[in-house]
C-alpha cells in the first residue's frame, strides 16, 4: 500500500506554538514547495498539555493564531488530536493516536536538529519510528553528538523519496537551507517590554495579537521551544 508517492501523507509539525511565528511558517512553506503532490498535506499539532512547559496560553488563542498564521496556504491544516486529549502529551502516545486516526496515511513528524541531538535521552525513541519517519530540519550548524549518530546510523536516508515509499522507520535531514531560529519566549519578552514583533510573527498574528492585547501581559515569561516536535 505505501509503495508509492500517491499515498496520502502528512507532514506533521507539533509544538505549542505559543505564538506561531515565521519560524514555523518558514518550514511549513519549505516543505509544501518540495513537496507539491496533491498527496502531501501538512498537519500542525498543537499540544493542550505540554509535558514540559507551565503556564502556556490558553489552547483557544494559540489555535486561532496558527489558523490566522496559515489560512493563505493549502494543504495545511490544523490537528486537534493533542487539543481533545486530556492526558499529557507525550508523543509517543500522539502519534499512536494519529496512526489509529489515520489507518491509510504516511505519517512523517518534523522535528529540528535541535530536538534530534537530544533523542538518545527519550525513552523508546526508536519505538516512534514504528509509527512514522522523521523528518529533520536545520535550526542550528551544531554538528550532531556521536552517541546521537551511533543510534542513527541503521535509520539514516540520504534520499527524500525514502519517506515518501516507505511507511515508517526513516530519518531524513533536510540540509538544503538552515531554518531561523526564532524562539517564542523571546517573542513574548518584546510584547511585554513594548518592542516591535513585526518581523518575527506574520502580519495576520500580530493583528490577532493586537486585537487581544492582554495575551503576555501578565503571565510569567517560561522557557519554550521553537515548537518543532514535543519530546516523549
Amino acid at each position: 500500500m505505501y509503495l508509492s508517492t500517491n499515498v496520502p501523507t502528512f507532514f506533521i509539525l507539533g509544538g505549542t506554538f505559543d505564538p506561531f511565528h515565521n519560524g514555523h511558517l518558514a518550514i511549513i512553506e519549505h516543505i509544501l514547495t518540495l513537496h507539491s503532490h496533491k498527496s502531501n498535506e501538512i498537519k500542525i499539532l498543537p499540544n493542550r498539555i505540554p509535558v514540559h512547559k507551565q503556564g502556556v496560553t490558553d489552547h483557544l488563542h494559540r489555535v486561532a493564531m496558527i489558523q490566522a498564521g496559515i489560512n493563505h496556504l493549502g494543504r495545511t491544516s490544523i490537528d486537534y488530536t493533542d487539543i481533545e486529549s486530556d492526558r499529557a502529551n507525550f508523543t509517543i502516545h500522539t502519534l499512536s493516536d494519529l496512526r489509529v486516526r489515520y489507518p491509510e496515511h504516511r505519517l512523517i513528524w518534523i522535528m529540528g536538529d535541535d530536538v534530534l541531538n537530544t533523542i538518545h535521552t527519550w525513552e523508546d525513541w526508536t519505538q516512534l519510528l514504528v509509527l512514522c519517519h522523521f523528518y529533520v530540519v536545520r535550526r542550528t550548524l551544531e554538528h550532531t553528538p556521536i552517541a546521537v549518530t551511533k543510534q542513527l546510523d541503521a535509520f539514516k536516508t540520504y534520499h527524500s523519496e525514502e519517506i515518501l515509499t516507505s511507511p515508517s522507520g526513516a530519518v531524513y535531514i533536510d540540509d538544503s537551507r538552515i531554518f531561523p531560529s526564532i524562539s517564542s519566549t523571546d517573542i513574548r519578552k518584546k510584547i511585554q517590554i513594548g518592542e516591535s514583533i513585526a518581523d518575527l510573527v506574520p502580519p495576520s498574528v500580530e493583528e490577532y495579537l493586537e486585537a487581544h492585547p492582554e495575551l503576555y501581559q501578565n503571565q510569567d515569561i517560561f522557557d519554550s521551544s521553537q515548537g518543532i516536535s514535543p519530546p516523549t
